[in-house]
């Protein structure tokens, strides 16, 4: 947030610059035309996250989140390839998906666990969270659950540029050890 000399307020959002380099950056060979994509959430990380694959030539963004309302208005301010669901079809939407992404506060620490059944999900799919702390979300879940060990994902500090490394800078001043082990594991 910057004040502006007339006092008004300027901001900038950079989550989705950061979502897609950070996808990139681990996938070098992703496409987001590779198939389905899923968005799970309708707050700011996710319209960012829509935006950024609707720009990078996604064809169907599949938008669920527990407040069907909400999704409807990204989807119909964005159009395009973004169809909103609602959240009991949350589990159906998984079905043939090539990329899903969190973008709730849901399974994160302190917070209830996403409450979502991977079944459907193809395991060649790609699993994205777009948060810095992850705790225990189906989407980001280490082991044997995860189906995918060899992926790795990237918090939402690495995802954010500048200003994400900027927090993550200052989690490690205060000796926050656990910022800097959430920013980059193994799922």
């Amino acid at each position: 947030m910057v004040v502006r000399p007339d006092g008004s307020l300027a901001g900038t959002n950079n989550d989705c610059y950061g979502f897609i380099h950070a996808v990139r950056q681990e996938q070098p060979g992703w496409r987001a035309d590779a198939g389905p994509i899923v968005v799970i959430g309708a707050g700011g990380g996710s319209r960012a996250v829509c935006y950024g694959l609707a720009q990078e030539g996604a064809r169907e963004i599949r938008l669920v989140n527990r407040t069907f309302e909400r999704a409807r208005a990204i989807a119909e301010e964005f159009g395009g390839p973004i169809k909103a669901l609602p959240w009991t079809a949350r589990n159906d939407a998984l079905a043939g998906a090539a990329m899903v992404v969190n973008t709730t506060s849901q399974g994160m620490v302190g917070n209830p666990a996403l409450d979502v059944k991977l079944d459907q999900l193809p395991k060649s799919a790609l699993r994205r969270r777009h948060h810095l702390h992850p705790a225990r979300d189906p989407v980001s879940r280490r082991g044997s659950q995860a189906r995918q060990p060899h992926r790795q994902r990237t918090g939402h500090a690495a995802e954010s540029g500048p200003a994400g490394v900027e927090g993550l800078v200052r989690h490690r001043a205060r000796g926050d050890r656990r910022a800097e082990g959430d920013r980059r594991e193994t799922i």
